[in-house]
């Protein structure tokens, strides 16, 4: 249990989905990691959908826990959850903002070994589309925003990772936009899937205020301080962007031609789900 009492879905998962019944000991012959990712911004009326997070050791995010909820409870947030949205809605124009975010980057920074980021900017991603089969090829922003982010796990593991020692899991909050889309072309790459959690669980938490502050900044072109705090104090920070010269590089790979080369009875599915036809939703 967390020592403030609160159940720990850390170390449910040590005992479930790791198989090892004594968590105190899950890192004696190998090291355990977790990665935990959120998403920010909605394609429908933002310039960009992101996806970012946060990986640590296990023993990092277990000491983390009870750090992270001794400070959002101070904030008197509600069910004290931080949601960064709520947050500066709440704060917004009281000074005490700054301290407490800082408090919280504290706590993040003290604990997190890598920081991931991942962007698509939907202008592009809006222009391809309606020239090409973007969406029910590729897929949607977010699955390609996460796709990227596990691209840059791969990048990492390359550098500190042990392979067939070392165990990794990535869990992704419980209500992402397009989540089910996400599954969808990991399961057709044959990537493990992301373990959805809820939005309390507090390792998820963070991933949320990183992947706001990088969506406010690509809106306002504007970094903000805490922003600026978070990745200069990154042990390893790694970013992907995927423009219009990614998604276009991407299709050429696929052999995928331009809309109106497609006859119009064609239906488009993944191998990896032929009952699942593919629709085009975002215009």
């Amino acid at each position: 249990m967390a020592s403030d009492g609160q159940y720990s879905l850390l170390q449910h998962i040590c005992v479930g989905v790791l198989l090892n019944h004594n968590p105190a000991h899950a890192w004696v012959a190998s090291v355990n990691y977790s990665t935990y990712v959120d998403d920010g911004c909605h394609p429908a009326d933002r310039p960009a959908v992101i996806a970012s997070g946060f990986l640590a050791r296990e023993e990092n995010w277990l000491r983390f826990e009870p750090k992270w909820r001794a400070v959002v409870k101070r904030c008197h947030l509600k069910d004290d959850v931080f949601h960064m949205a709520d947050f500066e809605r709440k704060f917004a124009g009281k000074p005490e903002k700054w301290d407490i975010l800082n408090e919280l980057i504290t706590v993040i920074m003290e604990h997190a070994e890598a920081t991931l980021i991942a962007i698509v900017d939907m202008t592009d991603y809006k222009a391809v589309n309606r020239d090409y089969p973007l969406e029910e090829c590729i897929g949607k922003p977010f699955a390609i925003a996460a796709r990227c982010v596990a691209r840059n796990i791969n990048l990492w593991k390359t550098n500190f990772f042990y392979p067939n020692r070392d165990e990794l899991l990535v869990f992704v909050e419980d209500g992402t936009l397009h989540r089910g889309d996400m599954e969808e072309v990991f399961k057709r790459d044959a990537l493990p899937i992301p373990t959805p959690v809820p939005k309390s669980t507090p390792a998820v938490q963070p991933a949320d205020m990183l992947s706001w502050e990088v969506g406010h900044f690509y809106e306002n072109n504007s970094r903000r301080r805490t922003l600026k705090r978070i990745l200069s104090e990154s042990k390893e920070l790694i970013e992907g962007r995927y423009h219009k010269k990614h998604m276009l590089e991407g299709l050429k790979m696929m052999g995928v031609p331009k809309r109106g080369e497609i006859p119009a009875n064609i239906e488009f599915v993944f191998h990896s789900s032929k009952k699942r036809i593919r629709r085009r939703a975002i215009k």
